[in-house]
């Protein structure tokens, strides 16, 4: 509990400083692939779907570096020496949620408080403290994160800010349309059948936008890490039994066993390929992510 509540305490410290801090005179940078940076400004971005999104906003105004590799948990993503140093080059950073990565809290301190501009993506989104698995709602993605990307990355660079509207604009078009899209698959889906479990709590926003219902998880909490108990597990199998749900989902790189162990029990199918914290060789964008979702959970449950 102590340590949560350092953690928290740091946490509240970025926002405080993330939202004092003006425009910042940029020196040249190296990029992370070596040479110089073609803009002269580098944003870090914690996971690889959030980095498409702010290239979809930012254009070419900045070099965007997604810090977790695509297929690797945010939740349990340890930073290395060269993610500690690229951070310390930013000229802003930007989360999918402050905590997200419990790792890096500590080195995103440390660039704030010599200046450098911390944007959460889901600030002013209720309920994102207790979940913050937004990203999965497209209309928040749409709502939220993109008048906070264009409000933080204009203080950063305030000549690209009419650009950047623009931009966020058209990209907004396109939320709405794979909104449109995601509605009209689950139709194909009988209402007793929109049930979802997965291995842990990361579908409420995806289940409250598009009416399904979360049955049970196989962790508790937001976070991938430890094993839950056996008499979870056994109250995961009733559950199942009892509501009639059809499939377990996983994220890709998850390990199947407890999932594989709730369908020897129950005969329900396992999902093992959702991209719901990152890119991958199925989703090489934020839209093709929650397309790519759609289409598995749509026909695991039909």
């Amino acid at each position: 509990m102590v340590r949560r509540s350092y953690a928290a305490a740091i946490l509240l410290l970025i926002l405080g400083l993330g939202s004092q801090v003006g425009p910042l005179g940029c020196a040249e940078r190296t990029s992370p692939e070596g040479g110089s940076s073609a803009t002269g400004s580098l944003v870090v971005v914690d996971t690889s779907f959030l980095a498409d999104i702010v290239r979809q906003v930012a254009g070419d105004s900045f070099d965007i570096v997604s810090l977790v590799p695509e297929g690797v948990d945010p939740h349990s993503f340890e930073p290395t020496p060269k993610d500690a140093a690229t951070i310390a080059e930013a000229d802003a950073i930007v989360a999918t949620h402050l905590g997200l990565e419990p790792k890096i809290v500590e080195l995103v301190q440390a660039a704030a408080e010599k200046g450098c501009p911390v944007i959460d993506v889901s600030a002013g989104i209720p309920g994102a403290e207790q979940d913050p698995h937004v990203w999965l709602d497209p209309v928040m993605v749409l709502d939220y994160y993109l008048p906070n990307l264009v409000k933080g990355l204009s203080t950063v660079k305030p000549e690209a800010g009419t650009t950047m509207s623009s931009n966020a604009e058209s990209y907004g078009h396109r939320l709405r349309e794979l909104d449109e899209w995601i509605e009209e698959q689950v139709k194909s889906v009988p209402a007793a059948r929109r049930l979802l479990v997965s291995n842990h709590e990361s579908l409420g926003w995806f289940a409250r936008r598009y009416g399904f219902a979360v049955v049970g998880t196989l962790l508790p909490g937001q976070h991938t890490e430890g094993a839950p108990s056996a008499e979870r597990l056994v109250a995961l199998v009733t559950t199942v039994k009892q509501s009639g749900a059809p499939a377990v989902f996983l994220e890709t790189g998850s390990d199947p066993g407890l999932a594989e162990q709730i369908a020897r029990e129950t005969g329900v199918a396992v999902i093992t390929d959702l991209y719901t914290h990152s890119l991958g060789e199925a989703a090489r964008t934020y839209i093709e992510m929650m397309e790519w979702n759609a289409k598995r959970i749509v026909e695991a449950l039909s």
